[in-house]
């Protein structure tokens, strides 16, 4: 196996922490760039932090720190985020600051190195799942709904009605297989398709976990991205 430099955004995090173990477990040189939030881990370097990485203590918006930790990178993993959907309806600037401008920062320092990276892995919000399938007794049918009206959202009408019978649908969940073809929330689609491009239906549905996105240095030349989107974490202990 190639062994990489490898620098994991957010590394401390919950999922951070458990890539940074599988990576350096594989034997790949990782550094981690993490703010340490205090609301997160209370200000202090967590245990779990693993101790053969390379740890740079810095916020993902500060661009000396992105350009600092990019060095001699060949691989980035984007785990750095302020995730909560409810506080960030009301600490707006806070929630954009890190999870827009923080990205930003981090994409126009690996524009600046063309030639440098093999690979950015951006990791996907859980709204691009949707809400889950919804199941009618009645007819024993289970559907995976699609975005609401504009007129059932004017109305502040949530529920889903059975075409066949008219009854009600009971919340069912997403099997852990489910297909993901495309964004089913609002939420997701505009975490999705201001930037993205989708590619055809036949290639969403051979190979759904990738988004592509294409950019371009100062220079004009070209710089691919590619984002998993509906991948799927499986992790014990």
């Amino acid at each position: 196996m190639q062994r990489h430099s490898i620098l994991v955004t957010g590394g401390a995090g919950f999922i951070g922490s458990h890539l940074v173990d599988a990576l350096i477990e594989n034997g790949h040189h990782v550094r981690i760039l993490d703010s340490i939030v205090e609301q997160v881990h209370g200000g202090n370097l967590p245990e779990h932090l693993n101790k053969k990485a390379e740890f740079i203590r810095a916020d993902v918006c500060d661009v000396g720190a992105v350009a600092k930790a990019l060095d001699g990178i060949e691989v980035v993993y984007h785990e750095a985020a302020e995730v909560g959907v409810g506080q960030s309806m009301y600490e707006i600037v806070r929630y954009v600051k890190a999870n827009d401008l923080g990205t930003a920062v981090l994409l126009e320092e690996m524009i600046k190195r063309p030639t440098q990276f093999k690979k950015l892995v951006v990791a996907s919000s859980m709204s691009i799942y949707g809400e889950g399938a919804y199941f009618c007794p009645a007819c024993n049918l289970t559907i995976n709904p699609q975005l609401r009206s504009d007129e059932k959202l004017s109305a502040h009408d949530w529920d889903f009605m059975c075409d066949a019978c008219g009854g009600g649908f009971r919340q069912k969940g997403r099997p852990k297989k489910s297909p993901c073809s495309r964004p089913q929330s609002m939420r997701s689609q505009s975490r999705t398709r201001s930037n993205i491009a989708w590619r055809s239906e036949e290639h969403i549905r051979s190979r759904p976990w990738r988004f592509d996105i294409l950019m371009f240095t100062a220079r004009g030349k070209r710089f691919r991205i590619h984002i998993p989107v509906c991948a799927q974490y499986s992790r014990q202990g």
